[in-house]
């Protein structure tokens, strides 16, 4: 194939250097490598995964689902996580961490946005990793369910 390419003439490898950038032009394609969609006006949420005694959980999973597939984040080894968040009410998340009960939470946006958000995982005694559901409202009361 390469000796093909090397034996056209030098007018059609730049005709056809032109319709492949076309191309990517066209189609949107990123030359600096960064595909990443960006996100308009983000809300920043910080978070911090505890243990019931106020230990920080390394290494804690945190999924965020909203529109398209969960965004996943990792605690660092102080138990803290950030992740910019698309405008929206409220975001249901999921926290998971081998050896604690995952915990399901439905999070308001709207209340106190400039606060980073703690989180207790409760041990995992027994054999079942049922999650529990709590949701906080705009009033910061936790209602469990």
């Amino acid at each position: 194939m390469q000796s093909f390419v090397n034996n056209l003439p030098d007018q059609v490898k730049f005709g056809l250097f032109l319709v492949a950038l076309v191309i990517a032009l066209v189609t949107g394609y990123s030359f600096n490598g960064s595909d990443i969609p960006k996100i308009d006006n983000p809300i920043q949420v910080d978070f911090v995964v505890q243990t019931e005694q106020k230990q920080p959980v390394e290494g804690a999973k945190i999924q965020f689902i909203f529109d398209g597939a969960p965004e996943p984040r990792w605690t660092n080894d102080l138990g803290y996580a950030r992740v910019e968040i698309p405008q929206r009410d409220d975001i249901d998340i999921v926290i998971t961490k081998k050896g604690f009960k995952t915990l399901s939470q439905t999070m308001n946006l709207k209340a106190d946005t400039e606060r980073t958000r703690i989180y207790q995982l409760e041990a995992d005694n027994s054999s079942s990793n049922q999650p529990t559901y709590k949701y906080h409202t705009a009033q910061n009361e936790v209602i469990f369910l």
